[in-house]
């Protein structure tokens, strides 16, 4: 199915969206028609991202947001929802970091930064817009639906030297994301929020896990 018949005029969220694999993401969206929601920890970057989009003739609005701060991703999903008028229909949970040293050169900070970013953030999240997704799905009611892509990495499934705080938050997110698809079938909810997964370091990917 193309991606303007889906996304025209629904909210799509794209967490680290300002720049990398998420900025591309974002403007691929807006061009299908999506009102784009970016959030980044740098809101120049998002604001200038925004700007672009809106000079291709797409709607998209910035707010900076640190992932993974739980409070924080409660107030800016307030705004979002405030502003906007609707929830988000589409949640790409893209935003990480990498902190590149080896186990023992890592400070504290760095390991719980890595830990908050690439993991914790997606918990705050999900938690905070699948419901409106789901809807009353226990009640057999209407549901909104919507769609969870999950940025995991080729290192959820493999080791490399000086990535140890890296890998095991991918491997980490990747373990929650396969939990999540077992408790929506449980919920006979998959038709209503359905999720995918991106490996592979491409727009294109996150694109077509969007699509599966």
């Amino acid at each position: 199915m193309a991606l303007r018949a889906v996304l025209a005029g629904r909210v799509v969220l794209v967490t680290g969206g300002a720049s990398g694999i998420g900025a591309e993401t974002c403007l691929q969206l807006a061009r299908a028609g999506a009102i784009v929601a970016v959030w980044d920890v740098q809101l120049g970057p998002a604001q200038a991202l925004v700007r672009r989009i809106a000079a291709e003739g797409g709607t998209a609005h910035a707010w900076a947001v640190d992932v993974s701060d739980r409070d924080a991703v409660r107030r800016a999903a307030a705004a979002l929802r405030r502003k906007l008028g609707t929830d988000v229909f589409v949640l790409v949970n893209n935003a990480g970091i990498v902190s590149g040293a080896r186990l023992l050169d890592l400070r504290p900070g760095q390991i719980e930064r890595t830990m908050g970013v690439n993991v914790l953030a997606h918990f705050w999240t999900l938690q905070e817009f699948l419901p409106a997704m789901l809807g009353s799905v226990a009640d057999g009611q209407q549901q909104q639906g919507g769609h969870i892509v999950t940025v995991a990495s080729t290192m959820s499934f493999s080791a490399a030297s000086g990535l140890s705080d890296y890998v095991a938050s991918k491997h980490a997110v990747w373990g929650m994301h396969e939990c999540l698809r077992l408790e929506l079938a449980q919920l006979h909810a998959q038709g209503h929020a359905r999720i995918g997964s991106a490996c592979a370091p491409s727009c294109h990917s996150l694109l077509t896990a969007w699509q599966s």
